[in-house]
């Protein structure tokens, strides 16, 4: 593989996402990495990649992620890490090999925050490729090769970063010398200084402080984030293990405080192993004592340094990819079936109402309240969907034995089988309060149950549905507030939408009660059919949405067409409240009509009241807002 870098006269302007396109750009495969250096996805380096849409899921997840950079056969690089640490320096320590032998060639260097340098060469080609080793040249010498990686710029840990020293030069061929002692046996490679060695078996204090702190954020993690969590600190583990820090055995202090924290030992154990043995083939380098921390601060970001990007919808306006939306609505009114319908016409590449062709996709579900067989399906059956893209969650199965499927630890699960199907462009999860394992009325418990399915959404740029019912009563109260449980159901989604029934008639409609990212308003008509699907075991009865014409309003007004006035206050309070806010001049519509539903008026309430007093409308030009105005008001 070509082992040039690409031009980084402009790494230090550049952000770690744009940086990482262009690594992928010059055949370079990259990966992120956390602040303390461990891989942040599965794998570690032999996930990394130089594709873009990969990479670009990866940074529009993590923008601060470091940039890890493999080296061997997949960069076709080996890298010198030099650093000055524990009593090592390792610039004297190669200042005499190079007296000894010969001077290395010009390459290549990165400064490193700790002070050090990176230097990169061209993979030499051996047989067996050299690998990663600390000290083989001597103290504070160590080398990156096959099955290894380094930080690549601009990567920043605190407020240091790595930097390349000069552009212009490339990666030079390693002498004969390095080579030739990176691949004696251990037995037989001698460098030239001796390297002070540490007992081993033996955790040092600088480790023992360290493996307290992974043990007490072990302890510490939050749910739904305790096996993500356990990953990353079993692979700092492995490192300290390797770099002789900690004794193997004391790592166990990670496993009980796991299991403590809420995981099973069967979920424990793999998560524990994958991340302990990629550590070990990253070994820590010597722990020196800690500096002082540094003080307290507060992180804030340039707007100029940041990405900007569109949001990606399924359909425009009402269901946003990556993103939670809440439907919620009456009993009986097809909140189930009409979200079927539009995971059908998802599946089929199919039309909305508002006449937009959505890209074929795959959906899946998560029902706790119908079953597939004889529900689920025979509705996306009449309401013609693809069902070859259509996938139904119906659990777990942990150590063999089949278990419920939970949100809260099944997500990583989750995510390995979507891989395996391929994309997902929607998750339908009936109803959303399933994934609340605690009290739903109470707002952390409720962000803490949701949590990983946004992630989910998030990471996969998924569109996220939950279905749920309206609290009881309507009045006083915005549409969205009508939401059962906590608000903390409304604030999390970035769309809600409602759905009403006129009692007694088919007519039901859809309308938008809050969008922080569109506009908030007009809906759709929609009725539910009958459908008769026939297959060898008899014909089955079932019901699909069909869609019927726009509706013009507010989401409060659209609902009050169908759903009638419920205790929206008297008339009597309402005509003396429209005297109040009139009385000193003319009013905005909608500041009015916003206010009233605060009070608990209804909007067919204050309609009726404008009309018995007489209020005065008055349009502010062809495209402004209407306004309101007592007919004594001057003007009027």
């Amino acid at each position: 593989m070509n082992s040039a870098i690409i031009p980084c006269n402009y790494l230090r302007a550049m952000n770690n996402k744009v940086a990482a396109f262009n690594y992928a750009r010059s055949g370079k495969p990259v990966f992120p990495c956390h602040t303390n250096k461990a891989p942040k996805v599965t794998g570690g380096f032999k996930s990394a990649s130089r594709d873009f849409d990969t990479i670009d899921k990866w940074w529009s997840e993590w923008p601060d992620a470091l940039i890890g950079l493999p080296t061997g056969k997949a960069s076709g690089l080996l890298v010198l890490d030099i650093d000055v640490k524990n009593g090592a320096n390792g610039f004297e320590t190669l200042a005499a090999l190079e007296a000894q032998y010969s001077p290395l060639p010009e390459t290549l260097t990165v400064e490193t925050p700790s002070g050090g340098e990176h230097r990169y060469f061209k993979m030499p080609e051996t047989d067996p490729p050299i690998g990663n080793s600390a000290g083989k040249l001597g103290p504070g010498l160590d080398v990156r090769g096959e099955r290894g990686y380094v930080i690549a710029p601009p990567s920043q840990i605190d407020e240091d970063s790595y930097k390349f020293k000069d552009f212009a030069v490339e990666p030079a061929l390693l002498p004969d010398w390095p080579i030739q002692l990176l691949t004696k046996p251990k037995d037989e490679a001698k460098p030239a200084i001796s390297r002070p060695t540490r007992t081993e078996g033996v955790t040092t204090p600088q480790g023992k402080a360290e493996l307290d702190e992974i043990v007490s954020e072990m302890a510490n993690a939050l749910e739904g984030a305790r096996n993500d969590t356990l990953n990353r600190l079993a692979f700092r583990c492995g490192q300290l293990v390797a770099g002789g820090e900690v004794a193997k055995g004391d790592c166990m202090a990670l496993v009980r405080a796991a299991v403590s924290s809420g995981l099973s030992y069967e979920e424990v154990r793999p998560t524990f192993s994958s991340g302990y043995k990629a550590g070990l083939e990253s070994p820590a380098k010597a722990l020196t004592v800690r500096a002082k921390p540094k003080a307290d601060e507060v992180i804030i970001e340039c707007a100029d340094d940041m990405d900007i990007k569109p949001i990606d919808w399924l359909w425009p306006g009402w269901l946003p990819q990556g993103k939670l939306t809440i439907l919620a609505g009456q009993a009986g009114t097809g909140k189930s079936t009409l979200a079927l319908s539009i995971a059908a016409t998802i599946t089929a590449g199919g039309q909305f109402p508002d006449g937009f062709t959505c890209k074929p996709g795959n959906i899946l579900m998560w029902s706790g309240e119908d079953a597939p067989e004889d529900t689920l399906i025979p509705r996306l059956c009449a309401s013609g969907a693809d069902l070859k893209s259509c996938f139904f969650i119906q659990g777990t199965r942990i150590k063999g034995e089949p278990q419920p499927f939970n949100p809260a630890s099944d997500i990583p699960l989750l995510e390995a089988k979507v891989k395996e199907i391929g994309e997902v462009s929607l998750l339908i999860v009936d109803p959303v309060v399933n994934a609340v394992a605690g009290d739903m009325n109470k707002a952390n418990e409720v962000r803490q149950g949701l949590g990983p399915l946004v992630d989910f959404g998030a990471s996969n740029n998924c569109a996220v549905l939950g279905i749920t019912h309206f609290r009881k009563g309507k009045a006083g109260s915005h549409t969205q507030e009508r939401v059962i449980g906590s608000q903390a159901f409304s604030a999390l989604a970035r769309m809600v939408l409602v759905v009403g029934q006129e009692e007694g008639k088919e007519k039901r409609v859809l309308a938008r009660a809050k969008c922080n990212i569109a506009p908030d308003n007009g809906g759709f008509e929609y009725t539910l059919r009958q459908a008769t699907i026939k297959n060898g075991k008899g014909p089955i009865e079932t019901t699909y949405a069909v869609w019927g014409n726009p509706i013009e309003g507010t989401a409060s007004e659209i609902l009050e067409d169908v759903e009638g006035e419920e205790a929206g206050g008297s008339l009597d309070e309402a005509e003396k409240f429209l005297r109040e806010i009139l009385a000193q001049g003319e009013k905005p519509h909608n500041d009015i009509v916003s206010e009233a539903e605060k009070q608990g008026y209804s909007f067919r309430t204050l309609k009726r009241a404008k009309a018995k007093l007489k209020i005065k409308s008055r349009k502010d030009g062809k495209d402004g807002p209407w306004f309101w105005a007592l007919p004594e008001t001057p003007g009027a």
